[in-house]
């Protein structure tokens, strides 16, 4: 039985028929009927509407008047106001701290949503967040924030095409001589002569300054508190990038990240999508980094990670930076520096290319084939909730795998054979979630103690397997249920959301009675080398997946047979006569 909303209140002095019509023009909804069990449409579409509204109202670009770098661009038109955020000790409470120092400026850039880094997350609060959080910009953000928004599409006044294409110039701005890098070129005065990527809000004399002290004699030893082994781990690699002489970029090395196959992969399966979309042909050049990584493989090698120890000897799956690892740790800085000088196979970085070649039909490119076959393994020895090397969230490797074996298209019988291990898997993980929070239907997120965003990817992850394998592997009661659990978890734990901007949904006015927003908690989605050292929360990032997870529920896909190009979609439709009157319906 779905769950009371909260703050759901209606006057019962009317029939059924009429509470469900009123209820369908005050919400801006197409009237639909009570499913008994079942989420309801009604209140899919006004979680939808809400999740919409919120990335309208957040995503970066220049707005009137100088607003919070969180919504306002802060090198475009007045600029903005710099903020910090501080997390309190009460759960989910972050409070937006101003600066003040005259010197000192966030930046962000156009186009993107936020997302924050927690420096040694976990350490000095709980939830595993850090007492400051520094706002941040990374290709990956916008990448997966705009991905759900492909499932929808206009009608007569357009919202959501306006974010996508911000959203694909943003992407566009991380390119770096022949692919994609997490983060953006800085300044060429940040490290002359060389061109050096990195966060554009923390500054490298500062980490230059901390990373003396850590290998310091005399003031290593305090950094202890914070964890021997990890700070036992990180001190050979800090010494080399301070010391070495090789090293003529300094403390930039720190940042200073090659291009990978993550971020190029995402990257170029969104401009895939962004292509069809508008009905262009697709660059060239994105193909040849998509064979680039033909080039970067687990094959002969004579340096080893260690922690993706479980792939063996020569998997023939895909390293992650594309640079060569056995060229000398420093040369060529403007290539960047892999970190800890050694490459390594993470696989949801395999997850997100395999989407990507599928998705580009490039089936037949050396390394494919041991991608899935990694990926499998993966599943099979039940490692993957700590295969992402650079992934703490739990459930982020069953969303990406499954979005590749779906959404793009990778159906070879290795993955559907891995498929029906993960669905077990992944019903079996809600199931112990469950009994540690009293039958809520949510997923544990691992690391991440917030479970709106791994049950998002959970509940995509299912969908994305469909009910048809999970009737051959006789699982089909448990995953109807395990499904409908973990959607009306999401429903029942949104939160309003106070839209910011006048401009949110097209208006030039305040928006405050005109549309409403939903928000939930900022997930974890990325960390360092080292997830103890930091790790990357974004709320925009939750809620695109929440809103996937929805948007996918609501147009049955786990009963269809389509990938993300040939999908369903929903059309977002106005009434010029009631400006409160946005609905959703299924396109043509």
């Amino acid at each position: 039985m779905l769950r009371q909303r909260k703050g759901f209140s209606v006057n019962i002095n009317i029939s059924c028929r009429k509470l469900v019509l009123s209820l369908s023009i005050t919400l801006g909804l197409a009237a639909a009927p009570l499913l008994a069990g079942h989420p309801i449409q009604r209140d899919l579409d006004d979680a939808i509407l809400g999740a919409i509204v919120y990335l309208d109202d957040t995503q970066i670009r220049n707005r009137p008047g100088r607003q919070s770098s969180i919504i306002d661009a802060s090198d475009e038109g007045e600029g903005c106001k710099g903020k910090i955020v501080y997390s309190t000790l009460l759960k989910g409470r972050n409070i937006e701290i101003p600066i003040l120092l005259k010197n000192m400026k966030i930046r962000n850039r156009s186009g993107e949503w936020t997302s924050f880094v927690n420096g040694l997350p976990g350490k000095l609060l709980r939830q595993g967040k850090a007492p400051i959080s520094i706002q941040d910009s990374s290709l990956f953000v916008p990448a997966f924030v705009s991905y759900p928004l492909f499932l929808i599409e206009d009608g007569s006044k357009p919202v959501v095409e306006p974010m996508i294409d911000l959203a694909m110039k943003n992407i566009n701005c991380y390119w770096r001589g022949n692919a994609y890098n997490f983060w953006p070129l800085l300044p060429q005065e940040t490290c002359p002569p060389f061109s050096v990527t990195g966060p554009m809000n923390i500054p490298i004399g500062g980490t230059e300054a901390a990373g003396k002290a850590l290998i310091s004699p005399i003031t290593g030893f305090l950094f202890n508190i914070f964890g021997k082994e990890m700070v036992s781990a990180l001190k050979p690699w800090v010494k080399r990038c301070l010391v070495e002489e090789s090293n003529l970029t300094g403390g930039a090395a720190f940042f200073n990240v090659p291009n990978d196959a993550d971020d190029s992969s995402v990257a170029i399966s969104t401009r895939l999508l962004y292509n069809l979309r508008k009905g262009t042909m697709p660059p060239q050049e994105d193909l040849e980094v998509l064979r680039l990584f033909s080039q970067f493989r687990d094959l002969d090698r004579t340096m080893e990670d260690g922690r993706d120890s479980y792939k063996g000897k020569n998997s023939g799956a895909f390293l992650t930076w594309l640079k060569d690892e056995n060229e000398p740790t420093f040369a060529k800085p403007n290539n960047g520096v892999i970190p800890l000088g050694v490459n390594n196979v993470d696989a949801v970085v395999n997850g997100n290319v395999l989407f990507s070649l599928a998705l580009n039909n490039l089936t037949d490119l050396p390394g494919y084939k041991e991608c899935t076959e990694l990926l499998a393994k993966a599943i099979d020895l039940h490692v993957w909730p700590k295969a992402g090397l650079y992934y703490p969230q739990q459930t982020i490797f069953p969303y990406t795998v499954t979005r590749a074996y779906r959404d793009g298209g990778a159906r070879s019988l290795v993955m559907k054979k891995a498929m029906k291990v993960l669905l077990s898997d992944l019903l079996n993980e809600q199931d112990m979630t469950d009994s540690e929070h009293t039958g809520t239907g949510a997923f544990s997120g691992g690391v991440d103690k917030t479970t709106h965003l791994s049950t998002a990817l959970g509940c995509i992850a299912l969908m994305n397997i469909g009910e048809e394998l999970a009737e051959e592997a006789g699982l089909l009661e448990r995953y109807t249920k395990g499904l409908e659990a973990g959607i009306n978890y999401l429903l029942t734990e949104k939160k309003r959301y106070s839209v910011k901007s006048p401009t949110t949904f097209g208006r030039k006015t305040s928006v405050s009675k005109a549309v409403k927003g939903y928000q939930w908690d900022d997930g974890l989605f990325f960390s360092a080398s080292f997830w103890e050292l930091a790790q990357w929360r974004s709320k925009p990032y939750s809620i695109a997946m929440i809103m996937e997870a929805f948007i996918k529920y609501r147009l049955g896909y786990h009963k269809l047979d389509c990938t993300i190009v040939n999908s369903p979609k929903l059309s977002l439709n106005y009434n010029p006569e009631d400006e409160r009157a946005w609905s959703l319906r299924e396109a043509d």
